[in-house]
């Protein structure tokens, strides 16, 4: 028998299933189901009640709370801490101390911000204060971690952290002790990044290593605008970076009166160090009472060492590796040997930098070279006036370099390369605010050493001024320039080359231009205006140049022309259609410059050729006389290299290599000839010349 629906009843209602009640409990859990979904649907969905967000469903306060500790004690520390969820905040509604009778772990990212509040957490000489457990990121702001302690073979007395990242600012670390071997008394960071700014480090000591920080094991530490002061290290009294791929970056940070056995300021034994804009002062060890170098790379730049003490290098002892040293100055540090420096082993590279009234009991009152396991390179700096002789043996003399000995003493450093023998006219107060982040010592009026020197890259002082060409002697510049800078390498707009060679124009007065950028693209002629004078600096390292002038796209013309009184330093000429520099004015001056190479090796064609020095430009130098890496590379053009038209007279040419690849043996010839000089027309050719026709 067919089975007919009824009216408001399902099919599946059958005639024998009519008289059946529906079940109850099927009815409940129905309904059930719905309430449950609804309520899941409010908390999930973030439905608006009445136009605005539940309070429940605010994730942020859930997942970055801010805890308050509204008593400082142990306990209320402590209950913040855990109950603050993973990347929260725990703040402080009161100041005092903060008794440590336990170390803190902490084991998730936090940050513990004590802004308002005097806050410290004090170990009473009987616990480390703090431990982060591998790679969580923990920052701390505005608290004082003192008199922790660990003994035995233990590291990180205020706190010891592995990997993640510790980010600590406007915070004190003092009287922290590890009395027996291991290190780290402020802190100990074993790999991960270590960020420290607006700090102090004071009183902390560690018996064998890194009274305020030791940093290792791949770890990355940046110092800045802090100051460490009377901490001991065995090794490194303010810090020691040790292992390979260990780097420490230091910058604007002051280190004084700490002491150790061997450096310091700094024990430096890790991959990289770079120290910028920084202080050593009162500083002492048995080896590098400021600093120590036994590390792969040293970076040493804008920075003073005044005061330090030590048995070997008072200010630096260069142990191993390489380490740079550039617009530094080293006054009234003192030692047995090596009143300045001490240079052991390893390579020491010195530029532009000031050695004056150091003092050595036994040898080398400024440098004390120590016999021939090392090679050490100084170039446009002064050394005057250090007791009982400015160098302890000659050195590698790069050019440029200054020595005097009060009342016309013997000069010792060997000095021949351009070099000035001279009363340098030192500010007799010695060290001095003179602007810039350290104390510098100043050049008198009339002093010798100015305009006397090399410029080297970025062509500033110790002060952070720009050095006008040529350049003075030492670290400090007596006339800076203020410099019109390129920060673009495109276009014409505002910080191109062109907009600087506009404003040249402009002025009345010397003119320099610097640069930001490595790389320009000219896609229209650009001219240098005859004004007053014009300077353009790419910068020149150890004979490289520093910029490169590239052709842009449409653009058929010359690299650069000049229209005379203008000196080019440090520049490279590549791939244009017409010439790379075309000289259509006199006085010129053109110096480390490559045209028609970039590397130095293979060819970069200007079509037309390399130079061209029209009629009557006259008067151009190429090269300086006796730098034998001020020299011009013209070289693998498609053109003549060099051309001189017959009105162009009175060139003179040093260490200019035409045709030769730059190290001046392997020829790389320009394709219609090195060099033509059209009748009436002159050059010169001083020493250092090679010309491959």
């Amino acid at each position: 028998m067919e089975t007919k629906a009824l009216k408001g009843v399902s099919p599946l209602s059958s005639s024998k299933q009519q008289n059946k009640p529906f079940p109850v409990v099927l009815v409940i859990g129905l309904f059930s189901l719905i309430m449950l979904g609804g309520f899941l649907f409010l908390l999930f969905a973030e439905v608006p009640i009445n136009g605005a967000p539940s309070p429940i469903l605010d994730k942020a306060s859930q997942v970055h709370p801010t805890t308050a500790v509204n008593s400082c004690n142990e306990a209320g520390l402590q209950n913040a801490i855990s109950s603050t969820s993973p990347g929260g905040t725990v703040t402080f509604s009161c100041s005092g101390t903060i008794t440590i009778t336990s170390q803190l772990v902490i084991d998730k990212d936090l940050t513990l911000d004590g802004s308002g509040q005097t806050v410290s957490l004090d170990g009473q000489n009987s616990t480390r204060i703090m431990t982060t457990t591998a790679g969580i990121n923990l920052t701390i702001n505005s608290l004082t971690l003192t008199k922790g302690k660990t003994t035995g073979n233990t590291f990180g007395a205020g706190i010891y952290k592995t990997g993640g990242t510790l980010t600590i600012s406007n915070t004190t670390f003092s009287n922290n002790t590890i009395s027996d071997y291991g290190g780290g008394a402020g802190i100990y960071n074993s790999g991960g990044t270590l960020n420290v700014n607006n700090s102090t480090f004071s009183d902390n000591y560690a018996f064998y290593q890194g009274g305020g920080i030791f940093n290792t094991s791949n770890g990355i530490v940046t110092v800045a605008n802090s100051h460490f002061s009377t901490n001991y290290g065995g090794y490194g009294g303010g810090i020691f970076n040790i292992t390979a791929g260990s780097t420490l970056n230091i910058s604007t940070t002051t280190f004084s009166d700490n002491s150790g056995k061997t450096g310091g300021g700094i024990a430096h034994y890790g991959s990289l160090m770079t120290v910028t804009n920084s202080t050593f002062s009162g500083n002492s060890a048995d080896g590098g009472g400021g600093i120590v170098t036994s590390g792969i790379t040293t970076n040493i730049t804008n920075s003073t060492f005044f005061g330090n003490s030590a048995a070997d290098g008072g200010g630096v002892y260069a142990n191993q590796g390489t380490t740079n040293i550039n617009n530094s100055t080293f006054s009234n540090n003192s030692a047995q040997r090596g009143g300045g420096i001490n240079v052991y082993s390893g390579i020491l590279n010195i530029n532009n930098s000031t050695f004056s009234a150091n003092i050595a009991t036994n040898i080398g009152g400024g440098i004390y070279r120590f016999g021939s396991y090392n090679i050490l390179n100084l170039k446009s700096s002064l050394v005057a006036n250090n007791s009982p002789q400015n160098c302890s043996s000659t050195i590698i003399d790069q050019g440029y370099n200054l020595e005097y000995t009060t009342g016309g003493g013997a000069n010792t450093c060997g000095f021949t390369n351009n070099a000035v023998s001279a009363d340098p006219l030192l500010d007799p107060a010695g060290l001095q605010n003179n602007g810039g982040p350290t104390k510098t010592i100043a050049l008198q009026p009339g002093s010798p050493a100015i305009g006397k020197g090399s410029c080297f890259p970025p062509n500033t002082d110790q002060r952070g001024l720009y050095r006008k060409s040529p350049c003075d002697i030492g670290a400090f510049e007596s006339n800076p320039s203020n410099p019109l800078i390129v920060t673009t390498g495109t276009g014409n707009g505002t910080g191109s080359l062109a907009d600087a060679l506009q404003q040249a124009g402009q002025l009345n007065s010397p003119v320099t231009i610097i640069f930001q950028v490595n790389l320009i693209t000219i896609t229209t002629p650009l001219t240098v205006p005859n004004v007053v004078s014009v300077t353009i600096e790419g910068g020149c390292n150890n004979g490289v140049p520093q910029v490169q002038l590239q052709k842009g796209a449409g653009y058929t013309g010359n690299g650069l022309i000049l229209s005379g009184k203008t000196t080019l330093d440090g520049l490279i000429f590549s791939g244009f259609d017409g010439y790379g520099l075309e000289v259509q004015g006199s006085n010129n001056t053109l110096t480390c410059n490559r045209v028609g190479t970039v590397d130095g090796t293979t060819p970069s064609p200007n079509g037309s050729g390399g130079i061209h020095l029209t009629s009557p430009a006259s008067n151009t130098i190429m090269g300086k006389a006796g730098d034998s890496k001020s020299g011009n590379l013209i070289s693998g053009n498609s053109g003549m290299g060099l051309l001189i038209e017959g009105g162009s007279k009175g060139n003179i040419a040093y260490y200019t290599l035409i045709g030769y690849k730059a190290n001046g043996q392997t020829p790389l010839p320009n394709s219609n000839g090195g060099l033509k000089v059209l009748a009436g027309g002159q050059l010169k050719l001083m020493v250092g010349n090679k010309i491959h026709q």
